[in-house]
């Protein structure tokens, strides 16, 4: 099991101004007959979470309110009581999972006792020689980078780099300039989208704000051209002239995640500031150009080469083989070939779909997998294809509709919902074993550059992300346009049609430009919510009641193939920014738990550092439960 952990807390004194303060609106919900899904994929590749709602009955709706969300807990924040707090859920944590976590909060007491910073460390940075992670090691965290390259952005912005129009600007106004001082020369964007004129009209801020229309790169390809070039990088070039080149919608029209937007935003840095040459941006510019500069002591953006040539850099340790293919990304490739074979043909080896196993007249209320769920033709083919792998890594349970939907849960949340003519299955988790991982220190930590290549320690990012949500990196001004949230219309993290506006703060990923709201939603523990409009959304009545707290985090997660931050930012309602590392795809312990246990690794600590510190950072916040 893991050896080695480390803490820091640092408590100062000292004034600070008085600082903007940040409403976010969220609308309650009365009981009705709805289930409210979540399905909170514990690694992605570098793509991140997905909301989905579904209503079985009548959404949810009334009941709004609006609080101040710059929560102020009553009395002096205890810093001790924090750290061990926080050193509680890391280090169980690390234990139950047998792999590595670190996690930092960031605050300042709104009593005059100044900012404080905890973070504690738990686990191994290097499992072979046995070294320990520590609260100052670079984990490789990659779309979190994605913030800071906005950030840059909107500074040049600021400064009236961009022209008279700023953001709204053409982004190829800058790239192709620089495009064309590449060696060899490269053709301009509107000559590598084929004379589609369509590239000439999209703008800094759609790019900034996903809504550009652009396609994303395969990740698994990634993956695996990454594996099978030993000494090579993927170079930012490469990202824009292989790219899928048809758009997803047109600009402005719609809202779908690219990571290579971001690409395309740091070539735009690089001709903005006269740097020909990629590798001569400096990304850590951001810190020092804003409102109020600041430095990180552990972050660095890294470049060509393995990510062991940089000595604070992490081990990070990465699934191989047919787990890659668990990725929510890769899943929505797959599923739809697996899933029109498998609904005529159930898997008749598979005890688990035994009728004898089923309960009758019951639906599972819980994390939704974003899976095919229409036309199935009995509960037997729900079943089958509930149990086939790698679907079975991530179902814990099933539900077979009477219109023919098979819905896939992650995990329960809450009691079910009775509906006549339903039936639900539970499904067994394939074993995990250590063979599934390599170790990718050898490999390149480049990461796409301006859209994924930031190493970073969580308090690094704890207090990047405070000082940006209390307007200290761009002005208030840009912070507002930066936090005007847009939900996906397209792709694994499109909100659901349908879904009320009120509600979609609630249950959906909000982006803005380069920042995103992200709700996470925990099952309430006994009578949290009897009293709390603000912070719960609550379906059935009676014994079939449930309730889910809602707990906001603005910033940005990021994902490698081997280390992730799934917790980043700033969360209004504990007035803190709080940050979650780990520097596995998913938990190590090979004897204690399954495939899916393990899986579950990254979000479940998240969810158990959260609640560990909240009751300190927000007496009146409502208590939730982890899975």
């Amino acid at each position: 099991h893991m050896h080695g952990h480390t803490h820091s807390t640092r408590t100062t004194t000292s004034t600070t101004r008085a600082r903007p303060r940040l409403r976010v609106p969220q609308a309650g919900c009365t009981p009705c007959t709805c289930i409210t899904m979540v399905w909170r994929p514990p690694f992605t590749g570098r793509t991140l979470r997905v909301a989905l709602l579904l209503a079985v009955g009548a959404l949810c709706s009334g009941g709004h309110a609006t609080r101040d969300h710059d929560a102020r807990a009553r009395g002096a924040i205890d810093a001790a009581k924090l750290q061990a707090a926080l050193k509680g859920a890391v280090e169980d944590g690390a234990l139950k999972y047998n792999t590595s976590f670190v996690a930092a909060v960031y605050t300042e007491d709104v009593h005059g006792h100044g900012p404080i910073e905890v973070s504690h460390a738990a686990g191994l940075g290097d499992r072979v020689q046995k070294i320990p992670i520590s609260v100052g090691s670079a984990i490789p965290s990659g779309s979190v980078t994605k913030s800071f390259t906005a950030m840059r952005v909107m500074q040049l912005a600021q400064a009236g780099k961009l022209g008279p129009d700023g953001i709204d600007t053409p982004i190829h106004t800058f790239v192709d300039p620089w495009l064309a001082k590449q060696t060899p020369p490269q053709p301009p964007l509107l000559t590598l989208w084929a004379g589609n004129t369509v590239i000439t009209s999209v703008t800094v801020r759609q790019v900034m704000g996903m809504a550009a229309g652009l396609q994303d790169y395969v990740d698994p390809v990634l993956q695996a051209w990454t594996r099978e070039h030993k000494g090579q990088d993927f170079l930012p070039v490469q990202f824009i002239t292989s790219l899928n080149k048809t758009f997803l919608y047109p600009p402005g029209k719609g809202l779908a995640y690219s990571s290579d937007g971001f690409v395309l935003l740091g070539m735009l840095i690089a001709s903005v500031e006269g740097k020909w040459q990629w590798e001569d941006v400096d990304q850590m510019a951001v810190l020092v150009e804003g409102v109020a500069p600041f430095t990180l002591n552990d972050t660095l953006f890294m470049k060509t080469g393995p990510c062991s040539q940089y000595p604070s850099v992490v081990h990070q340790y990465a699934m191989a083989s047919a787990f890659a293919e668990t990725r929510a990304d890769v899943l929505q490739v797959l599923t739809p070939y697996r899933h029109s074979a498998l609904r005529t043909v159930p898997n008749p080896e598979s005890p688990q779909c035994s009728p004898t196993n089923w309960t009758h007249g019951l639906v599972v209320n819980g994390y939704l997998i974003p899976a095919p769920q229409s036309n199935f033709a009995s509960a037997e083919a729900c079943c089958a294809y509930a149990s086939t792998f790698p679907i079975s890594i991530y179902t814990s349970q099933w539900s077979f509709l009477p219109n023919g939907t098979c819905l896939l849960m992650y995990a329960a949340l809450g009691p079910p919902t009775p509906m006549p003519g339903a039936v639900t299955g539970t499904v067994i988790s394939p074993p995990l074993r250590e063979n599934e991982f390599y170790d990718m220190y050898t490999e390149s930590c480049l990461n796409g550059w301006t859209m994924g290549n930031i190493a970073t320690s969580p308090r690094d990012i704890a207090r990047f992300f405070y000082s940006v949500f209390h307007a200290r990196v761009v002005p208030q001004s840009q912070l507002d346009e930066m936090m005007a949230w847009k939900y996906f219309t397209t792709g694994f993290m499109a909100c659901p049609p349908g879904t009320p506006a009120s509600m979609k703060p609630q249950v959906c990923m909000g982006y803005g430009l380069g920042l995103m709201s992200t709700p996470e939603l925990y099952r309430a523990a006994p009578g949290a919510c009897d009293n709390n409009t603000v912070d719960c959304i609550c379906a059935g009545s009676g014994a079939q009641r449930s309730c889910n707290v809602i707990l906001v985090t603005q910033g940005h997660a990021g994902d490698d193939w081997g280390s992730s931050m799934p917790i980043v930012g700033w969360v209004p309602r504990l007035n803190a920014s709080v940050v979650v590392a780990t520097n596995s795809a998913a938990g190590m312990n090979f004897t204690g738990l399954s495939a899916r246990g393990n899986i579950r690794a990254p979000s479940a600590v998240s969810c158990q550092v959260l609640a560990a510190i909240a009751p300190i950072l927000n007496p009146e916040f409502p208590r939730f439960l982890c899975y």
